[in-house]
């Protein structure tokens, strides 16, 4: 997997919930922020999936415009 950034999408493999990376990952956990929650959580490596790229925001070089209050409003 391509290395993930603060500001990445990407998708629980086990549960399929949404979010978005917040800080970098260490001892093999990612802070992750869950889209339409206030919700913050460390995923393991293993169980995140970087979303497509035409999913990620501009700035990642996908067409994901986020919502006001994004990634609590979805």
């Amino acid at each position: 997997m391509e290395k993930l950034q603060i500001g990445h999408r990407v998708k629980h493999k086990t549960d399929n919930r949404d979010g978005f990376v917040i800080g970098t990952p260490a001892n093999e956990l990612v802070p992750i922020a869950i889209e339409g929650s206030t919700r913050k959580e460390q995923w393991p490596v293993s169980l995140v999936l970087k979303k497509p790229k035409k999913q990620q925001l501009p700035l990642f070089g996908g067409t994901f415009k986020p919502p006001t209050g994004f990634p609590l409003n979805i």
